[in-house]
This record gives C-alpha cells, structure tokens and sequence, in this order.
C-alpha cells in the first residue's frame, strides 16, 4: 500500500510540475530591453570610447537583436510613454536633443531645462549658469552655479540680480498640468 501511494503521490507530482514545462514551452520566452538613453552606444551596435557594456553585448550575443531603431517621439520621455502605456504621442510637446551636449559637454547650450519638484507649482528651470527654482506660494530661489555650484547663497532678493530673476522666469511653464491623481 506504502508503493501505490508513493507511486501516486510521484504521477501526482510529475502531473502537476510537467504540465507547467509544457505550458511555458508553448510560450516565447521574451525579455525587452529598451536603451533610449544610450542610443547605440551599446558594443554590440557599434559602441562608443566611452561606453562599456559587456553584459548587454553578450545578452545580445545569445538571443535576437534588433538593429532597426523606431520610435513614435523624438525624446526620450514621450518615447517611453509611447511605449509602455500604448497611448500615441502629443504632438504639442516639443524638446531638444541632448547630442551636442553628449558629443562635447563644453558646447554653448541656450535652452533651459525645466524640472518639477514634488508638486506641480514647485519647478526648477536650469540653463548652463543660472537655477531658478519657485515653490508654491511664489517664494523663488536664484543661483549663480558658476560662482556658486553648491547653490549656498540665494540672489533671487538681490536687487543688482533682479534682471537674471526676470529673465529666468520668462522660462517658466505657461500653464501647469494637474497631477493625475493616484489609483490607490
């Protein structure tokens, strides 16, 4: 009796554990990498000097790779929405390239780049010298980050630095977007 019932117990086993090999044979084992930042610096795309990547390149090396490069937005955050909601890209949000920068960090750059801090009226605006940053409320900072990279002094209620302060703010988002709220 001890035999049939280790017998069953081990088809019981086999049944329930072989079924799953076979169900996950049936299915394509897929994993996808998306590397919009590093654009095709990667080694097995070409590389670049300054780029490593040993372990994508002999990811790469083992599987399927896709040397086609598509993408429904010319930036890289439209891009990953694209791609990870399936909703189709805005065409009124516009931005720059960040490939004369990546090419010589040393380049002139007159854009500014706007960040959000926790809530949508608390921003930081940035250009090659200058911080801007308004919270809620409108309190404002103002820093000189080539002559004070660490942003330890405030200028923004500096009169001689009212005229950086003004044109900063021409910078600043026209409308603010709420905040989705979160699905809890």
């Amino acid at each position: 009796m001890r035999l049939v019932k280790s017998v069953l117990t081990l088809l019981a086993i086999s049944a329930l554990f072989g079924g799953h090999a076979l169900a996950a044979e049936s299915r394509p084992n897929v994993l996808f990498i998306a590397l919009d930042d590093l654009n095709d610096w990667i080694g097995c795309l070409g590389g670049h000097p300054q780029t490593r990547t040993p372990n994508l390149d002999r990811l790469a090396a083992s599987g399927v790779l896709f040397r086609n490069a598509y993408t429904a937005a010319a930036s890289c955050n439209p891009s990953r929405t694209v791609i990870f909601s399936g909703l189709p890209p805005k065409p009124d949000i516009e931005s720059r390239s960040l490939a004369p920068l990546l090419r010589n960090p040393q380049a002139k750059w007159p854009h500014a780049a706007l960040t959000q801090l926790d809530k949508p009226e608390n921003y930081a605006i940035s250009t090659q010298r200058w911080r801007y940053i308004h919270y809620a409320g409108d309190e404002e900072e103002l820093y000189d980050l080539e002559t004070d990279p660490h942003e330890w002094t405030n200028l923004a209620t500096k009169p001689e630095h009212a005229s950086k302060l003004a044109e900063m703010r021409l910078f600043a988002p026209k409308s603010i977007a709420p905040v989705h709220p979160s699905k809890a």
